[in-house]
């Protein structure tokens, strides 16, 4: 028989461990959708890979927080990401594939469930030099986009794909062409995040599907 002391002393140890794993924790949490839509692979350069990538983000956040049921599968053609993602399907028991979809049937698919309530327009960057070096003159709007997207429930449009996204009839939510990251912190500091900060090349799509949606859940 387990001395009453020890059986405290024990649980207040398993409580501790579970609270310290749950501090030290990197990743933040997703529950797991009942459908996975895959988006097309060839999706027409860096300003539809950012699209692509905030619906994908808006979808998990909508998962999470009990509004869809759906996610974005967004492959890169990588073999073992692929491989991966297979496994999942296989471990996972009772999750729907829906079928592939191209970037535009994507936006209109969760704007009309709600899940995208507009878009937020940006510039991409054309700086001089090479991608993850710092460059003079970076276009940082792509990353004030990014960081209000979940905030806002929008979607990221250069603004060479503005006139397409009217003709989706998707509703501007900002326009942060002209907005720098100091202006985005100090007029929405409330609303993000303090336990992770995801830094990006305002070239790069990549990840922001996560800084869009699921980082945004985080407990602040």
């Amino acid at each position: 028989m387990i001395p009453k002391c020890l059986f405290i002393a024990f649980a207040f140890v398993c409580i501790w461990s579970t609270v310290e794993a749950e501090e030290v924790r990197w990743f933040g949490k997703q529950t797991a959708p009942k459908a996975i839509v895959r988006a097309m692979q060839d999706r027409g350069g860096v300003a539809v890979e950012m699209m692509v990538q905030s619906v994908a983000g808006l979808a998990a956040k909508a998962v999470n927080e009990g509004r869809g049921d759906e996610m974005v599968w967004v492959s890169s053609g990588n073999a073992d990401v692929e491989r991966w993602y297979s496994q999942f399907l296989r471990r996972s028991e009772g999750i729907e594939v829906r079928g592939e979809m191209g970037a535009w049937d994507l936006v209109d698919r969760f704007a009309k469930r709600g899940i995208i309530k507009g878009y937020i327009l940006y510039r991409l960057d054309n700086s001089a030099g090479q991608i993850n070096e710092h460059r003079a003159g970076m276009d940082l709007s792509v990353n004030v986009a990014t960081s209000l997207a979940g905030v806002l429930d929008g979607i990221l449009i250069d603004q060479s794909l503005e006139e397409e996204a009217g003709k989706h009839n998707l509703k501007l939510l900002l326009d942060a062409r002209d907005k720098t990251q100091v202006w985005c912190l100090q007029n929405h500091k409330d609303k993000f995040n303090r336990r992770l900060l995801c830094t990006q090349d305002p070239r790069k799509p990549h990840v922001r599907d996560c800084a869009a949606g699921i980082l945004s859940l985080w407990e602040r």
